[in-house]
């Protein structure tokens, strides 16, 4: 009866368990994708190599080839609803459409720039981020563009607004520019790096994100002040960030690698995915979340990524599975651990959603990282827990869910 009863567990964790991000195949073709973006939670649009364009109307389930009319890469793609929206790419191309992609037009600038990031606030107002330190601005839906010279040479990244007239730009060598009077003019912020800086992502005027590949800088104070942290290993290196909240984010980079922080950028943890195996090689390119659990990420051969949990690995209820009957909190895996190690929870099945902490704290009761904040439901989970960037030592880790609170230890030996 032992035997049967373990048998049966196992079984049902190996079915239950779900992948934290799943691969989605196939897509209709093979070519990389360089940006991905939802106008709402149903309907979007992928965009890459050789004029590549494809698009989902039933929330990502099946995707569709649209006809772009070129075969030059395309960068950057924005909507602001479901039937208008742009393209940026090479060669000073911008591609518009009104009836949600079922016909595109295309609007060539005349100086043939590099266009990387294009940006919309309403149907008549839109910048496009260029090479040689040139912003382009349109105020009649993309029909014409006003050219600006914002820096003397440097490559512009990312363009990011908030509203019409507060926003920002990044660029090689640290750049970072901000406006409040949408465009008309643009004062230098100090990142305090000379390091390109790639995709800049606000939640409102004041908490902002830039990637610069191996670390992240965090703003609270919209941009005057900008704090650096590391995303851990030294082996990852981003591409894309997206945010939810002030505290809830993802980057997504090299190899396919997505990590996720709970504490808005201070910590960050790595993510599964069903990548390995299914022959994925280099970067994801482009994240997108229409909420705070269902996201898209978007890179090489044409892959797509989609996670319906936030990321977080579960095991779920089920007819023939053995249901946590109380909270608990498990003993870390492995420990002493170097630089990864794994957090299991439990929430009983008498609770029907409740609001979750997970933290890490050093031997001082400096909180350094933040796990889990969100509400969950009844379920077993796990998280991993990267510490690439803690020196060697004692910490304790700490889960808060209603009245239960638990503290165990954790040591870190590098």
């Amino acid at each position: 009866m032992k035997y049967i009863y373990t048998l049966l567990l196992i079984l049902f964790v190996a079915s239950a368990s779900n992948a934290q991000w799943n691969l989605l195949d196939p897509v209709p073709q093979n070519n990389c994708l360089y940006s991905v973006f939802f106008a709402d939670n149903v309907n979007g649009w992928a965009v890459g190599r050789s004029g590549t364009i494809i698009n989902t109307s039933d929330r990502g389930a099946n995707w569709l080839e649209q006809t772009s009319g070129i075969t030059s890469n395309l960068n950057s793609v924005n909507f602001i609803n479901s039937n208008m929206g742009w393209i940026a790419g090479e060669f000073g191309r911008i591609l518009r459409t009104s009836n949600g992609g079922i016909n595109w037009k295309l609007y060539q600038h005349h100086r043939y720039l590099s266009l990387h990031s294009i940006f919309f606030t309403s149907e008549m107002t839109g910048w496009v981020a260029c090479e040689g330190g040139i912003l382009l601005k349109t105020t009649n839906g993309g029909i014409e563009w006003l050219e600006q010279q914002v820096d003397t040479y440097r490559v512009l990244r990312s363009v990011y607004f908030i509203d019409s007239f507060k926003g920002w730009i990044t660029g090689d060598g640290g750049l970072i520019l901000k406006t409040t009077d949408g465009g008309a003019n643009w004062i230098t912020q100090t990142s305090g790096t000379i390091s390109g800086l790639g995709e800049i992502f606000f939640i409102d005027e004041y908490s902002g994100w830039v990637n610069v590949r191996t670390k992240i800088l965090r703003t609270t104070d919209g941009g005057t002040n900008w704090t650096e942290y590391l995303y851990g290993g030294s082996s990852y290196s981003m591409s894309s960030i997206y945010f939810t909240d002030e505290s809830i984010g993802w980057a997504g980079g090299s190899m396919g690698t997505i990590l996720k922080t709970s504490d808005g950028g201070r910590s960050w943890f790595e993510q599964t995915s069903q990548l390995s195996g299914n022959g994925f090689q280099g970067d994801l390119f482009s994240l997108y979340f229409v909420n705070a659990v269902e996201g898209w990420g978007v890179g090489n051969s044409g892959q797509m990524l989609k996670t319906t949990n936030g990321g977080l690995t579960s095991i779920e209820e089920d007819d023939n599975s053995f249901p946590p009957l109380e909270f608990t909190l498990s003993q870390n895996y492995p420990n002493p651990f170097n630089p990864s190690t794994t957090i299991k929870y439990s929430i009983p099945t008498v609770i029907d959603v409740v609001n979750v902490t997970l933290k890490v704290y050093d031997i001082l009761g400096n909180e350094v990282a933040t796990l889990v904040n969100q509400n969950q439901k009844a379920g077993n989970y796990e998280v991993k827990f990267n510490a690439s960037n803690l020196a060697s030592g004692i910490y304790f880790y700490r889960i808060q869910s209603g009245s239960f609170i638990q503290t165990k230890k954790l040591m870190l030996l590098k």
